[in-house]
């Protein structure tokens, strides 16, 4: 049995697998962007970046931090694992540490 999305992610406990996973889940729920040329994937990546980036700017200016930390954080590694795959960067079987 073959997990996706979420439930591949949770059991993901190296970066390689969170890799895998995120390829997995974005072949399945994203086709759309999936499917278009590396280049395109980028540009798609770097609106989602940039509209991150603002958010942060905004939080910390706002005193908002813990807010950016807990609903947007994990949305920056996200597009940290899918602008290496797009890449052609294998991510490290290296345990995440959560801590």
């Amino acid at each position: 049995m073959v997990l996706v999305g979420a439930d591949a992610l949770a059991e993901a406990h190296c970066w390689d697998e969170v890799q895998i996973a995120q390829v997995e889940h974005d072949r399945q729920f994203h086709p759309d962007v999936f499917g278009l040329s590396k280049v395109d994937q980028l540009r798609h990546y770097t609106f989602h970046v940039t509209k991150l980036a603002g958010l942060l700017v905004e939080a910390v200016d706002l005193g908002n931090w813990e807010t950016f930390r807990d609903e947007r954080l994990a949305d920056i590694a996200v597009f940290g694992v899918k602008l290496a795959t797009v890449c052609n960067e294998r991510l490290p079987s290296l345990e995440i540490d959560l801590t």
